[in-house]
């Protein structure tokens, strides 16, 4: 059994599952290090999907005093057409964010109504094939660093 590669990135990111006799288990791979090329995409109208593998992207969040963040703005303002992405600026707006050099910031002791979504999706993780309110008595994350050759778990 194996999981977090596919022909596709639905493929790539669906749960894999194994019955025994003691209970099911579900698998569920994320690649955190990748080459640029090797994000598993889904198919567009025409355009086949590219095979390859469930990229875990992540957005660091920094806190900042509301002088910094502005300050952190006319940098951003500053800079040529075309270097934050059009999404970064949307978001900005709708959170009163700063995204710069893929660091998102926001003012510190923000109103929580006010604060960056995380995930930024908003969407509930599913945790079953059937349900997104199916419980797992268990979630583990392996990770594999392999610059420092360290390995690390964190049990749920």
């Amino acid at each position: 059994m194996h999981a977090g590669t596919g022909d596709t990135l639905a493929e790539a990111c669906a749960p894999r599952f194994l019955t025994t006799p003691a209970g099911r288990v579900s698998l569920v791979s994320v690649a955190s290090r990748f080459e640029a090329m090797s994000r598993a995409a889904d198919p567009l109208s025409r355009v086949p999907g590219r095979p390859g593998v469930n990229a875990l992207r992540t957005t660091r969040y920094v806190a900042v005093p509301a002088a910094r963040l502005h300050e952190l703005a006319l940098i951003r303002d500053a800079l040529p057409p075309g270097s934050v992405r059009a999404c970064a600026l949307e978001a900005g707006r709708r959170d009163d964010t700063v995204t710069l050099f893929g660091t998102r910031y926001y003012t510190l002791g923000q109103p929580a109504r006010r604060r960056p979504r995380h995930p930024p999706t908003g969407r509930p993780a599913r945790h079953g094939p059937d349900s997104p309110t199916s419980a797992a008595a268990l979630h583990t994350v392996r990770n594999r660093d392999h610059d420092q050759g360290g390995i690390g778990h964190l049990s749920l």
